[in-house]
């Protein structure tokens, strides 16, 4: 996977915060920041999918890709006619 640069402005309380957190597990603070963003973006990126079995489990109701699909279009179709 490719390498990429994100600069985030902090304050200076999470920022203390974050360095005796790093330093206390014995990592770089950078190297920590970088470890639970990527942690926190892997858990927001599977988010809605855990949500969605977590109710099938719950229901037992679960749509076919078909009908989300038409639901969608359907959706898409009458929110262009709202804005003519």
């Amino acid at each position: 996977m490719a390498k990429g640069s994100l600069t985030l402005d902090i304050d200076q309380d999470t920022a203390f915060r974050l360095e005796i957190a790093a330093r206390t597990g014995g990592e770089a603070p950078d190297a920590f920041a970088a470890r639970i963003f990527a942690e926190a973006v892997e858990a927001a990126y599977w988010a809605p999918a855990e949500a969605s079995f977590a109710e099938y489990e719950r229901t037992g109701v679960s749509y076919s890709v078909e009908e989300v699909f038409s639901a969608l279009t359907a959706r898409l179709s009458e929110k262009q006619g709202q804005g003519s």
